[in-house]
């Protein structure tokens, strides 16, 4: 509150200065008006001289009062542009150190080296910093090593770029798996190779998939069934018409149907199998494998394979990826097996745009100006306490309450 009532009383200081120098240019600009006008009017040498000093004199009043207009409107301008970097390393530096409360151990050391990794990670990446950390964050969040950290936003700067989405959009996703499955199961590149190979075969994008995985990663998982089969079947169904969001959401209560005890799927997989949903994943089978079983059950009671859900959505994701598109889901397993650096093309394609290139300058610039405000931080540090203790010393002997009330 004592905050907002400083930058009040200042602002309102300014602006009345402000205001009554242009007040004063313009009575100085009709007062010139004026000596004209009497001085073509009049014959008289004396009247005509005196109205030729009164339009000498104004001319000098506008020429001071604009003079110190120019002056103010210059060292606004400086002004401004130095608040402005300043205020960008404020906030560079108060999220760079919100990262760091994840890190309690951290040192003095470590928390230098980070900063500048990230600016080396802006600048290599053609990231502005403002982005980056966002993503640095959730990252570290997400329990990524701090030692693999950098690694891991390479891969999903990449993704970002080439699926024309928010690096912290790709960490949230990548993320998600990773932790879900292990990374000693799958790593964040293979993961995002993955989903971009969906996107070729499908009809979807990162982002969507970024958007709704969490309607069926966790169903999935308890299965422990393979992120391939996930991403071929949302390249199926989104290629058949079903929107990505349907297409999870279906997904995933059809695993959670398989995996439930007393579910029709679940018992009926169990009599056609003698083996859980689960364990038939455990020996090596996919979800293509588990489907063409149903899809026997089925046909032999003479029924849609639908019906062999409880829900419409599981039945809905049964029937697109069995039947005719039994074939296509075949094709897209096969896609998942060959789709190592389909990430990097991506990248490759969307890096060489003037856009990305564009990006790059910027982020630089940004980089540049960190790093000229991490020069003086110490002096601009100290500047700011010594001026909000004079404000404090103002507020305690009544100073600024007069100010506040001269200004009105």
């Amino acid at each position: 509150m004592q905050d907002n009532r400083k930058v009040r009383v200042i602002f309102e200081a300014v602006l009345n200065k402000f205001t009554n120098n242009v007040k004063t240019a313009a009575k100085a600009t009709l007062e010139i008006g004026d000596a004209g006008e009497k001085a073509s009017k009049r014959a008289n040498f004396d009247d005509s001289a005196k109205s030729a000093d009164n339009l000498d004199n104004s001319l000098k009043k506008v020429t001071q009062t604009l003079k110190a207009m120019a002056i103010g409107y210059a060292g606004k301008k400086l002004f401004d542009a130095g608040k402005e970097n300043f205020m960008f390393f404020a906030d560079y530096q108060k999220k760079l150190t919100e990262t760091f409360t994840l890190l309690p151990d951290i040192t003095q050391e470590g928390m230098d080296r980070m900063s500048e990794d990230v600016k080396q990670f802006s600048k290599d990446m053609k990231v502005m910093p403002e982005e980056v950390l966002p993503a640095l964050y959730q990252a570290i969040s997400a329990s990524v090593p701090e030692s693999k950290v950098f690694d891991f936003l390479e891969v999903a700067r990449k993704s970002a770029v080439g699926g024309v989405t928010e690096t912290s959009t790709a960490v949230d996703v990548l993320t998600s798996v990773v932790n879900a499955y292990g990374d000693d199961v799958i790593s964040a590149n293979k993961a995002s190779d993955l989903m971009f190979m969906a996107m070729r075969k499908g009809k979807t994008t990162f982002e969507e998939m970024a958007s709704n995985m969490y309607s069926v990663l966790p169903a999935a998982k308890s299965l422990e069934v393979p992120f391939e089969n996930i991403t071929a079947a949302i390249a199926t169904m989104t290629a058949m018409g079903t929107p990505t969001a349907q297409s999870t959401t279906q997904l995933g209560r059809m695993f959670l149907e398989f995996s439930k005890d007393g579910t029709k799927a679940s018992e009926i997989f169990l009599q056609a199998t003698n083996k859980t949903f689960k364990q038939f994943i455990a020996e090596g089978n996919n979800l293509q494998d588990a489907l063409n079983i149903m899809d026997a059950v089925a046909k032999k009671a003479g029924v849609e394979i639908n019906n062999l859900f409880n829900t419409a959505e599981a039945g809905n994701a049964a029937l697109a990826l069995t039947g005719k598109g039994a074939i296509r889901f075949s094709e897209d397993l096969k896609a998942m097996e060959e789709s190592t650096g389909s990430t990097e093309k991506a990248y490759e394609k969307m890096s060489g745009t003037i856009s990305f290139f564009l990006e790059g300058i910027r982020a630089k610039i940004a980089v540049f100006k960190l790093n000229i405000a991490d020069k003086y931080f110490p002096e601009i540090q100290d500047a700011i306490m010594k001026v909000d203790e004079s404000f404090d010393r103002l507020e305690e002997n009544g100073s600024l309450d007069r100010l506040a009330e001269s200004i009105g």
